[in-house]
């Protein structure tokens, strides 16, 4: 392993450990050109995921952060990473993660900065980050985010991004594949996703199981919400043809983190 690596692998597993995450990971310092080849990704996950609920932020950009550094801390030294992202590889548990919390901080409100959440000076003082040059920085992360919010891709290509790879939980058991997705027919949001389970997974972690079609369940949901967003890309017949395989439901899109460093999702409840 890399020394670079090694000292990233070291840095992230101290961090996630830490009183003060997941604010030291979100205030540490990360080239900002990192920070903006992981932005497109980012913005079209934020999307995805949807504004944060204000009652809950707290919580859930811990469980945003967490997931990134469990997807990171799962395979550290992973090829395809390198393959993939070059020499921002390393830069992912930090430069991802931040650009992923301001976009979806910004889709809650473009008004809203980490110092209306949490006493931004007093934990910079504490973790030893100048907080004159991290307002700069964010300011400089909220305009990367304003310019790629306009570049979305559709839930098109991000299903086929994700269909057919492995779901993991965050301490690495393998749940199943991804089969499908639900989409709420109205808005077009992603909501769950539908999995193949693993032979002798405990199902008893998930909400529903499903068996076989129901007028009002998992495939008649399915297809019509992909009929609805993707006309003429869906067959009729295909409904009949996945009809009796067994799923698990209950893994929403809130609870999972597609990997961007890793070939799998991760499912962290």
């Amino acid at each position: 392993m890399e020394v670079m690596k090694v000292a990233t692998v070291d840095k992230v597993a101290s961090y996630s450990g830490s009183m003060f995450f997941p604010w030291n990971i979100l205030m540490e310092p990360v080239d900002l050109g990192a920070i903006e080849y992981y932005m497109p990704l980012a913005v079209q996950t934020a999307w995805i995921k949807g504004p944060y609920k204000m009652d809950e932020i707290h919580r859930m950009i811990e469980n945003d952060v967490r997931m990134v550094v469990n997807d990171f801390l799962l395979s550290p030294t992973s090829k395809g990473a390198k393959e993939i992202h070059g020499e921002f590889a390393d830069a992912y548990p930090f430069a991802y993660t931040q650009a992923l919390i301001f976009a979806r901080l910004y889709a809650t409100s473009r008004d809203l900065r980490l110092e209306d959440l949490i006493d931004l000076k007093r934990i910079a003082d504490l973790i030893g980050v100048d907080i004159t040059s991290f307002r700069r920085r964010e300011e400089e992360i909220r305009r990367l985010v304003s310019i790629h919010k306009k570049h979305i891709k559709k839930p098109r290509l991000f299903t086929r991004r994700i269909l057919g790879q492995k779901v993991v939980s965050a301490d690495g058991e393998i749940i199943g594949i991804v089969k499908d997705v639900i989409f709420d027919i109205n808005t077009g949001d992603l909501l769950e996703l539908v999995v193949i389970p693993r032979k002798g997974i405990d199902r008893t972690k998930f909400r529903n199981i499903y068996e076989r079609k129901d007028e009002n369940g998992l495939i008649q949901r399915t297809a019509q919400g992909l009929i609805s967003l993707f006309r003429g890309l869906m067959k009729r017949g295909e409904a009949e043809i996945i009809e009796y395989e067994a799923y698990l439901g209950g893994i929403s899109i809130e609870d999972v983190h597609v990997s961007l460093y890793n070939d799998y999702v991760v499912f962290n409840r």
